[in-house]
């Protein structure tokens, strides 16, 4: 079942957000939240083993698709998120030169907790990832 669904503008280039985004083994670099990040393997099937203050996680990657600016993972094992078999996408579309749209999707079933308020709880999360991007992305800019 989908569980969230968001979206979100960023004023960069698409395919520089994408080049952050699809970077699986980078999320330290933008999500202030990662303390390490470790990536194990390349391209569809690698993982990236990341902690934060509150957890080890493990996701993989089951499907990328660099020219439309797509990727899909999965939680392994170790996130905060109730959820099982979690599964994710992150697609990247330009709105003009200077613009682009960010679209994050989490699909799976929800564990102890009802679907509205996982969809809250993970909708707030994500939404402030997007957040931290846009950051990254300026911070990047005046660098």
């Amino acid at each position: 079942m989908q569980i969230m669904a968001i979206k979100g503008e960023i004023a960069w280039p698409a395919r520089k957000v994408w080049s952050v985004v699809s970077d699986f083994g980078g999320l330290k670099q933008w999500n202030p939240a990662v303390v390490t990040c470790d990536l194990r393997g390349s391209g569809v099937g690698a993982e990236r083993v990341f902690a934060t203050k509150a957890a080890t996680v493990v996701e993989r990657i089951d499907s990328f698709d660099d020219a439309g600016m797509k990727i899909g993972y999965s939680i392994v094992s170790g996130s905060t998120i109730p959820v099982a078999h979690g599964a994710l996408t992150i697609s990247v579309r330009p709105i003009d030169a200077n613009l682009c749209e960010v679209t994050w999707t989490l699909d799976g079933e929800p564990q102890g907790v009802s679907a509205g308020e996982l969809r809250a709880q993970v909708e707030k999360r994500y939404l402030g990832r997007l957040d931290d991007l846009r950051h990254f992305l300026a911070s990047a800019q005046s660098k």
